[in-house]
């Protein structure tokens, strides 16, 4: 099913309370740095399988996708986190935790 940038988020990330805009920024990262129309992708989607294709295509996609998230969410993702995070639900909740923890940390200094 083919889903625009709205209601990808509405059917699998409303309800994990994740900010729309976090869902569509890494979406639209994996889909620059992948050349990839991810209109059909799902949350369940599988990086070290069913998507494995992209870095076989591009080895240093991986590496340029956390660099960019990286960037624009002013996050670290240590290079563990990233290597068990195979799904693009862990990828999403992953960087939600991380703005998260940036926060908290922020408002507690």
């Amino acid at each position: 099913m083919k889903l625009d940038a709205k209601s990808f988020y509405e059917n699998y990330f409303k309800s994990l309370n994740i900010p729309e805009e976090v869902v569509i920024d890494v979406k639209e990262i994996l889909e620059r740095y992948l050349d990839a129309d991810l209109s059909r992708i799902s949350d369940e989607d599988d990086f070290s399988k069913n998507l494995s294709f992209f870095w076989k295509f591009d080895s240093m996609a991986d590496v340029e996708i956390i660099l960019a998230i990286e960037s624009k969410f002013n996050i670290k993702i240590e290079n563990n986190e990233a290597l068990n995070t195979t799904k693009l639900k862990d990828l999403v909740i992953l960087v939600w935790k991380k703005i998260q923890d940036k926060n908290d940390k922020n408002s507690n200094e």
